[in-house]
């Protein structure tokens, strides 16, 4: 017989062996997949790679700062047709889940002086327990509103300027 040159092991010896062949494959499986992935890198130690990721970045921000322009309705005040026109672009963002709803208020301070007819304004839109930050102008001469969300961030690299109509 093949058992012939083992010797006899108990039922309990058996398990234990078994038990401890499998902890030594599954030790073994572990070490050799965290040895190759030592080799693998990351956003954070490839520079090319975080250039990259940082031009996307800034790809998808401006197109999310773009400017916004409507008309001026007669007789409305500057900062109530600024509000209304950015809430309306809020409950835009809301239905195409840009961002989170549902939509509340917004409320716009001028920024500033007015120079030529034109004033600034920083707002804010609630949404979704959220405040987006939007900068607006007002040109009462041209009977224009421009507006847009300014998503500045604090991270080097991803920081895209505003469209200077939306400032001054």
């Amino acid at each position: 017989m093949v058992r012939d040159w083992m010797p006899q092991l108990s039922l309990g010896t058996r398990w234990a062996l078994s038990i401890l062949f499998f902890i030594c494959l599954g030790l073994g499986a572990y070490l050799f997949l965290h040895e190759a992935n030592k080799g693998t890198t990351t956003t954070d130690s490839n520079p090319a790679a975080e250039v990259q990721a940082n031009q996307l970045g800034q790809i998808v921000v401006a197109h999310d700062q773009l400017a916004h322009h409507a008309s001026l309705p007669r007789g409305a005040s500057s900062a109530a047709a600024l509000s209304a026109a950015i809430a309306a672009d809020v409950r835009g963002l809301v239905s195409t889940h840009e961002i989170q709803g549902p939509a509340g208020a917004v409320q716009c301070s001028a920024a500033g002086p007015s120079r030529r007819g034109r004033r600034a304004y920083d707002c804010h839109a609630h949404a979704g327990g959220l405040t987006y930050p939007f900068n607006g102008v007002v040109d009462v001469r041209a009977g224009t509103l421009t507006w847009c969300k300014n998503d500045t961030v604090d991270e080097p690299g991803l920081n895209v300027p505003l469209n200077p109509g939306c400032l001054s």
